[in-house]
């Protein structure tokens, strides 16, 4: 006999006469086919180990990226930019002006750019050397960066500018800058995703292309604006081919949400969505995919 419910995640309503299930240390794994004996199985999950310590301090993780041509994993804690190794220990490639809060990080395949709010650096994956860009915070800064088409692509704090670099390189002119001006609130990241620039700001989201227009290459896309904006600017990721993020919008926020095109999707549960409500804040929410 086949028990509706009896093998699910974790499920906890606010009236727990509607459901109440914990699930602790393991996880649903269903039955594809449809043919089995039961519709799912509940599996174990792997216990946690440390595998790398990179400063005796045990600073948290201010940013972190995998390089996507050779695979290279950085990291930075407080000051320090450090490459892990596949057997867990690390190497220091340089030191940052700034101790904490988030490091956005991008590669275009030959460089590291980093941006910390006021500093911008860049870093040779070849020379295994890390500079920091001159002028950078007379001219505005950058919170978040990303890289598309062969440009990399940086939020200005406080503000609905985004700046680019020059093609394939980290040479910034800074009148090579846009705004996302759909709503009057400020923009948070910059996320590309295939051939997409998805602007985050905090009630509202736009979605850019790259034209190839010689003045400047990026334009919004045609019907490219979403009223739901982000509720936690470390949220936004890369998952199942499209786009996920912890938003809010007029009504409210703490729904995560899944772009299907160009609309938002909500793909949390009403379970999620009151566990969230407990939090004194979510600003400070992570996402990882």
């Amino acid at each position: 006999m086949q028990l509706k419910g009896f093998v699910s995640g974790a499920y906890k309503l606010q009236s727990t006469n509607i459901n109440c299930q914990r699930c602790v240390n393991l996880y649903p794994q269903l039955d594809e086919s449809g043919t089995g004996k039961n519709v799912a199985s509940l599996l174990g999950t792997p216990g946690l180990k440390t595998f790398a310590t990179l400063d005796a301090g045990e600073h948290p993780v201010r940013g972190m990226l995998t390089t996507s041509k050779d695979g290279r994993l950085f990291a930075v804690t407080s000051t320090t930019l450090w490459e892990v190794m596949s057997d867990g220990t690390s190497i220091s490639r340089g030191t940052l002006n700034s101790s904490a809060g988030f490091v956005g990080i991008a590669d275009n395949g030959g460089q590291l750019m980093l941006v910390d709010g006021p500093n911008g650096y860049t870093y040779d994956l070849a020379a295994n050397t890390l500079t920091s860009l001159a002028d950078f915070e007379a001219n505005g800064g950058g919170s978040t960066v990303t890289f598309l088409d062969g440009y990399f692509l940086f939020t200005r704090p406080r503000s609905q500018v985004f700046v680019i670099t020059q093609p394939y390189s980290t040479d910034i002119d800074w009148t090579m800058f846009a705004s996302a001006e759909s709503s009057p609130d400020g923009l948070l990241v910059a996320l590309a995703d295939k051939e997409l620039l998805w602007l985050f700001g905090t009630s509202s989201v736009e979605v850019w292309y790259d034209s190839g227009d010689a003045t400047f290459p990026f334009q919004r896309t045609q019907g490219g604006v979403i009223q739901f904006g982000l509720a936690a600017a470390r949220t936004p990721v890369r998952l199942a081919n499209t786009i996920a993020w912890l938003g809010k919008n007029e009504q409210g926020q703490g729904i995560v949400y899944m772009a299907n095109g160009l609309a938002p999707q909500r793909i949390s549960t009403h379970a999620i969505e009151q566990d969230l409500a407990t939090y004194s804040t979510i600003a400070d929410a992570t996402g990882y995919s």
